[in-house]
């Protein structure tokens, strides 16, 4: 066997250390040292909390100060719960996709994010139908619907924004997945939040005019992963 001699270990050249190398592509080489140093893990934990603080007050502020349900307070709690709890639930599945590092902090696996992207939506439609009674039909369709999904949009932006600044640069894979699962969960703190807002219970305005955000800001999400946080 071949003795080492480890004092030659010193001659090895640090390849972080010193000029940068140039780039195969010809393209301008990047100075590590000079690179901003990562937040900590502490840190990181703690701007995603904001984050999600931020997201709930931003929601709650529309209801306390803008609108909501006049008959709220005449409503049964089951219903309440009801109207809460199937949006919310799909939001903090979604949520798992983002905030879960995975195995070697590289994520879920493709098929589990898929899933954790895709259920959420498919649980809050059938979960609605299922549960809520049919109402009444008490006027046109599509221009309530429109507005409530107008309404839905701008309640799930705040939230989707707060969401990006906590976890920009994060994902050094299955960035648009993950980033898709910001958006459904958006979407779906949206919904939960219109429950409070608009009285119309029937269970197809509920779907469209309610649900209809976890796609679009799911959609929104994967379109931004790779300027925003893709790492």
């Amino acid at each position: 066997m071949t003795d080492f001699d480890l004092s030659r270990l010193d001659d090895v050249p640090d390849p972080l250390g010193g000029a940068a190398p140039a780039r195969p592509d010809g393209g301008p080489s990047i100075d590590v040292a000079a690179l901003p140093p990562s937040p900590t893990r502490g840190r990181v934990h703690a701007s995603r909390a904001v984050a999600l603080a931020g997201a709930l007050l931003f929601d709650a502020a529309w209801i306390a100060f803008v609108e909501r349900r006049p008959d709220i307070g005449s409503l049964p709690a089951w219903s309440v719960a009801l109207g809460l709890g199937l949006p919310l639930i799909a939001a903090a599945a979604a949520l798992v996709a983002v905030m879960q590092p995975g195995p070697r902090g590289l994520g879920r696996r493709f098929v589990e994010l898929a899933a954790l992207v895709c259920a959420p939506p498919v649980f809050f439609a059938i979960g609605t139908v299922a549960t809520m009674p049919a109402a009444a039909h008490t006027g046109p369709f599509v221009g309530p619907a429109l507005r409530c999904i107008g309404v839905a949009g701008v309640l799930a932006a705040g939230p989707f924004a707060f969401g990006l600044l906590a976890i920009r640069r994060s994902f050094a894979s299955a960035a648009a997945w993950r980033t898709a699962a910001l958006g459904v969960a958006c979407g779906g703190l949206a919904a939960a939040t219109m429950s409070i807002v608009c009285p119309n219970s029937e269970p197809l305005h509920v779907v469209v005019a309610h649900g209809a955000m976890m796609l679009v800001y799911g959609l929104a999400g994967a379109l931004a992963a790779g300027r925003v946080t893709r790492a």
